[in-house]
């Protein structure tokens, strides 16, 4: 109990980083929108898309896997140390691979980007495991915010001092942060931090098998804004892809908490010891539904003001994705307490089922109502997982 109790006051301070580093990844994203144009940002908006994708399946799961196993005592930090350098030097060498396709012609110049944005963040990933893994939570919220600090003013740097075009400095600006989290992560960390004289290529993934399947589920989810493309145009991408970040905030509270308190219920003996662990701080999600009708109810405003007119189907997009994430908010806690007690194997159907389904809306959808079809399809698959979690913790509540 004074274990959870000791996470609500960190958890907070990680709350208040991540809502100051989307503020600052908001700002970031609406500038390069206006500056290069909503059909450009489109292709932007795709080669995010893109390095997420890849980044989640490079990492298929593993990270969250290595958190629970380090701290029951499973996993060693020799170990951690050495899947960590295998991830990291799989990330490299995809990355490379699209750098090289993309410049030879061989694939859409769009992987150009979107190749240094997944090294990024499967370094990022990586290096973020390794605090959350050994709990040095006020480490953890100093170096998230230090690493976006670092990835704007890089990105401005490069525009306004150096007159670098928009699309490099973007590029330019993650690889930087990157390298300034894997370098802090590394000093608070030195015995989980990768070791390339022992690079694990064979155990990277080990044992990581169903968390693996729900992250490629949620990767593959971020192919939406690729299908809407296919369908409506680099305009859909560039509409939906302006605002989808802006609801991140609504999901920080309660991502916050469940990142903390992850490692603390995979200690926990049974289902009685879960709620005892949880019951103190499950106050935080409530921050997020209240955050989304805030968002919503100011988006015709605030569309208008920070993108301009010319973004105006943005509006209903993100009212759409305001309500889809105050959805998710129940959907983060469902999925950490089933994970942590392992019940990995239920999350990955659930997920696996309701990006499915969002992906499939997304085909008529599209076609009908453009970029708010994109967020219509991403409400429909939210409803869809927070209903199967809840049958999934029914069942486990009926049969421990």
């Amino acid at each position: 109990m004074a274990m959870t109790s000791s996470l609500a006051r960190p958890a907070l301070v990680l709350f208040a980083v991540r809502a100051v580093s989307q503020v600052i990844m908001v700002v970031l994203l609406a500038a390069l929108a206006k500056m290069i144009g909503v059909d450009d940002f489109g292709a932007v908006a795709i080669a995010i898309s893109i390095g997420a994708v890849g980044s989640g399946l490079i990492d298929f799961g593993a990270g969250a896997f290595w958190v629970r196993e380090y701290a029951s005592g499973r996993l060693s930090h020799k170990e951690v140390s050495s899947r960590s350098a295998g991830k990291i030097a799989v990330g490299a060498i995809s990355s490379s691979s699209l750098i090289v396709m993309g410049i030879l012609g061989v694939i859409p110049s769009v992987t150009l980007l979107s190749g240094v944005l997944l090294f990024s963040s499967v370094v990022s990933q990586t290096a973020l495991m390794w605090l959350v893994a050994s709990r040095q939570s006020y480490k953890l919220s100093i170096s998230m915010l230090l690493e976006r600090i670092a990835l704007a003013s890089v990105f401005f740097v490069c525009i306004f001092a150096l007159g670098i075009r928009e699309q490099v400095a973007f590029g330019v600006s993650y690889l930087a942060s990157a390298a300034l989290l894997l370098v802090l992560s590394g000093r608070a960390c030195p015995d989980l931090r990768a070791d390339f004289r022992e690079v694990g290529w064979r155990t990277v993934w080990r044992g990581s098998r169903y968390y693996g399947l729900s992250s490629v589920t949620i990767s593959v989810q971020g192919m939406d804004v690729i299908l809407g493309t296919f369908i409506g145009g680099q305009s859909v991408a560039g509409a939906y892809g302006a605002v989808s970040r802006w609801t991140t905030p609504i999901a920080l509270a309660t991502s916050s908490f469940t990142t903390l308190l992850s490692p603390v219920l995979a200690e926990a003996q049974d289902r009685h010891d879960v709620w005892r662990r949880l019951r103190t701080v499950v106050w935080i999600p409530v921050a997020s539904g209240v955050m989304a009708v805030v968002i919503a109810g100011s988006a015709p405003v605030l569309v208008p003001f920070v993108l301009g007119n010319s973004y105006t189907p943005s509006i209903g997009v993100l009212q759409i994705l305001a309500l889809a994430a105050s959805l998710s908010t129940c959907s983060q806690v469902a999925q950490m307490v089933l994970q942590a007690r392992r019940r990995e194997r239920l999350c990955a159907a659930a997920l696996a089922c309701a990006v499915l389904i969002q992906l499939l809306a997304v085909i008529p959808m599209v076609g009908v109502y453009g970029a708010l079809g994109l967020a219509l399809a991403a409400l429909l698959g939210q409803i869809v997982l927070l209903v199967l979690f809840a049958a999934a913790l029914m069942l486990i509540l009926r049969h421990p």
